[in-house]
């Protein structure tokens, strides 16, 4: 364990003079290369609180695949099987799981049967036996590796505490780097909005907030007609780029 505190507290100590994506998942790479079996970076992604759909996913926006990731073709391959077989059972449990947790924790506790399989047999065609998924609030860092994985649980919290701190100075940069715009959304329209991206109809927006379906209707053409948007979808996507979605 030592290797591995010593590259984390290094990496705690660094990290924060990184001003590219790209100095972040390196030194984060660096950091599972110093665990026994040298395990590597699979990448990070940001989970937003409103559903995520395979079209949203966007290389060096909201998905950073790791230096030694075939990403253009894992992340080409990825999307066309979650268009075809539906959503990532593996992701959905990391939204909820409080630990890190291996590629085989997960395939042992989700006992996924037929095209549901299709995570674990993607990471198959790349190569990859085992991992460790690190869940954080609002992104999800995977360790990949070519064998099966033994990672204490002193080791899973070095590896849980360098993703977080790595996935915070990298939604640090994002947030630096993305489109400005003058016209802010109001926090009402925030919040409206917010609801709207979990899913939520109009008439079920007005119930949970309190307010009559008639208001969330004006303040939602309002939404539109400033973000200059075709329709709520399109609403949610450049607020999210405006960064005005994220938890307040």
């Amino acid at each position: 364990m030592g290797k591995l505190r010593a590259a984390v507290e290094r990496l705690i100590k660094t990290v924060s003079t990184c001003d590219e994506p790209a100095k972040v998942v390196e030194a984060l790479e660096m950091v599972g290369l110093k665990h026994p079996q040298r395990i590597h970076l699979h990448g990070l992604r940001h989970i937003p609180s409103y559903p995520f759909t395979p079209e949203r996913e966007k290389i060096g926006q909201n998905n950073f695949p790791g230096p030694d990731i075939d990403g253009v073709g894992y992340w080409s391959a990825y999307r066309k099987l979650a268009v075809e077989n539906g959503r990532n059972a593996i992701a959905d449990y990391s939204r909820t799981a409080s630990a890190p947790f291996t590629l085989t924790d997960g395939m042992h506790y989700l006992q996924l049967r037929g095209n549901a399989r299709w995570p674990f047999d993607l990471h198959a065609r790349f190569k990859v036996r085992d991992g460790l998924y690190c869940p954080l609030r609002r992104w999800l860092v995977f360790f990949s590796s070519s064998q099966l994985l033994r990672v204490e649980a002193g080791d899973r919290h070095l590896l849980l505490m360098a993703a977080e701190v790595a996935a915070g100075q990298l939604e640090r940069i994002v947030k630096a780097t993305r489109r400005t715009d003058p016209v802010a959304l109001s926090p009402r329209e925030r919040l409206i909005l917010r609801e709207r991206a979990h899913g939520r109809t109009m008439a079920g927006t007005a119930a949970h907030l309190g307010l009559s379906i008639d208001t969330v209707r004006t303040y939602t053409k309002r939404i539109l007609k400033k973000l200059d948007a075709r329709n709520i979808t399109h609403a949610v996507h450049i607020a999210w780029q405006l960064g005005q979605l994220d938890e307040e």
